[in-house]
């Protein structure tokens, strides 16, 4: 494969925690004088080169208990299940691009207890330990941020290989972005810290739209997918399919009365970031696991109308 160092590289093979060995399509290129950081060079598009890599479910769906009520638990666990489901789109690390605005790169040193200089992301790695995880919180952070123009690092982390700052000032918390020696972490701050510290282009919500708590959490469709997504015991299928088909009825009586491709009219907002990111768990994991996605819907349906707007922005792909 021609890559984007413009040298030809051999793909380099990674084993999941599963067992299975793929190719995956990143190779690493030590470019610095000191070899101390890898650039990624991904594959020609964001699309290409994707691939499932399966572990034993069973290692991963414990993570969040037997009760499977709660839903932080339920979202972390989703997060493994989701990673170990597919190698998504935005997996592909990208080393710059031709404006010059935004680029991402992986450090090597993420053990490294120096901070960084740069703009950084610290992000959940994938199964190999160095491409990206399937996140989607990071998802909706590295959607904001390429729709800001920032320019900025990625340094995917394992628990092994996160750095001793990162530990210690911020508990290990991922996504975390850290800026001018500052971390920022929690995604919903996150997006709030971005759109105040970039205002331009401007991701706000019209001022005069009156976003009640219930909008923000988007009806609470991703603990709903978190929960029936990880299910294992099949008696529970259909109660937990029916609790998130009636959340995403809730969310498509919303986009039924906007005028426009996304929440708040013909541009992305902050809020587009945070539920794009989620209904893309249900375009993918869910739809690995289940065998449900947006695809069973019409396509006139607002809900999945809404999903392929987004999901064919660049930032989208990119993030």
């Amino acid at each position: 494969f021609w890559l984007k160092t413009k040298c030809l590289l051999p793909l380099i093979p990674e084993s999941d925690p599963g067992g299975l060995v793929f190719f995956g399509p990143m190779a690493l290129a030590f470019l610095s004088p000191e070899g101390a950081s890898h650039y990624v060079a991904s594959a020609p598009t964001p699309c290409q080169q994707r691939g499932v890599t399966v572990g034993f479910l069973s290692r991963w769906l414990p993570l969040a208990g037997d009760s499977g009520r709660d839903a932080f638990r339920s979202c972390a666990s989703l997060m493994a299940v989701a990673t170990t489901a597919t190698c998504c789109r935005r997996s592909q690390l990208r080393r710059g691009r031709s404006n010059g605005r935004s680029r991402t790169w992986l450090q090597a040193a993420a053990t490294d207890a120096s901070k960084p200089e740069r703009t950084t992301l610290y992000l959940k790695a994938g199964p190999d330990g160095r491409s990206l995880g399937d996140c989607p919180f990071a998802h909706s952070v590295q959607m904001a941020l390429q729709l800001k123009g920032v320019d900025y690092d990625v340094v995917p982390c394992t628990q092994e290989t996160k750095p001793q700052w990162l530990l210690e000032e911020v508990g290990g918390k991922m996504p975390c972005v850290f800026h001018a020696g500052v971390p920022h972490t929690d995604t919903s701050e996150i997006l709030s810290w971005v759109e105040q510290e970039f205002p331009e282009p401007s991701l706000a919500p019209p001022d005069t739209l009156d976003i009640s708590d219930n909008f923000r959490s988007f009806f609470g469709i991703f603990p709903a997918l978190a929960r029936y997504t990880k299910n294992t015991d099949p008696d529970q299928d259909y109660d937990l399919k029916l609790d998130l088909l009636m959340k995403l009825s809730s969310l498509r009586a919303i986009l039924g009365q906007v005028s426009g491709d996304f929440l708040c009219g013909e541009k992305p907002t902050i809020l587009d970031c945070d539920l794009l990111a989620k209904l893309y768990v249900l375009d993918t994991a869910t739809a690995h696991f289940k065998g449900f996605s947006l695809a069973d819907f019409p396509e006139t349906d607002d809900v999945r109308m809404y999903y392929e707007k987004g999901a064919a922005l660049k930032e989208f792909t990119a993030g």
